[in-house]
């Protein structure tokens, strides 16, 4: 069974902070309800890539609550949470939960509320343990030709990731200049918020 699993990564590397059996408890779960609730749909459409964009984008289309805005960004890939906006993100994961015992938004913010990290840490997700390996880990392979044995080793990299409260306080404050937003990433295919 996979499972969804919770990295912190701050200045001395990054450590596995918790795990979430069975990943269709998060992503998925969450996923499911959005295209339930807005759409219409019985699940999410696995091969309809331009329903997925809309239900991954839904705020765009419907008045989401902040705690289902909040809870469907964290679903996305590479996204992070600075260790001081871990508060915001433990309420709307309560929130959520607390209505859909079946996800594991209520597991996360627990674990989330007793969590001691230093000021520097971020927080961030590997949806599915599917992929074995996290974005933010990138292999360097360090085969030595004078030995035989085959060593690895992994460096961290953040430049892909999106910073969810950033994102959600920008959105938001340009909803209330203008009463519209994108939430396409550059490459205009994937979800943010």
């Amino acid at each position: 069974m996979s499972c969804t699993r919770l990295y912190a990564i701050d200045d001395d590397g990054y450590s596995e902070v918790g795990i979430f059996e069975n990943s269709f408890r998060f992503s998925a779960y969450v996923w499911d309800f959005i295209a339930q609730k807005y759409f219409n749909l019985e699940y999410f459409p696995s091969l309809d890539t331009d329903l997925q964009l809309r239900i991954w984008n839904a705020g765009n289309e419907h008045k989401l609550s902040s705690a289902e805005l909040i809870v469907l960004a964290a679903t996305t890939d590479c996204m992070r949470v600075k260790f001081s906006d871990v508060g915001r993100l433990v309420e709307a994961f309560k929130v959520f939960g607390g209505d859909h015992p079946n996800s594991c938004l209520t597991e996360q913010a627990e674990l989330l509320s007793g969590l001691k990290l230093s000021d520097s840490a971020v927080l961030t997700w590997n949806q599915t343990d599917i992929n074995h390996q996290p974005y933010f880990l990138i292999e360097i392979d360090d085969d030595d030709d004078d030995d035989d044995e085959y060593r690895e080793s992994y460096f961290i990299d953040m430049s892909a990731s999106k910073d969810l409260f950033e994102q959600y306080d920008y959105l938001h404050s340009q909803k209330e200049q203008c009463c519209t937003s994108s939430v396409m990433n550059d490459y205009g295919k994937a979800p943010y918020i």
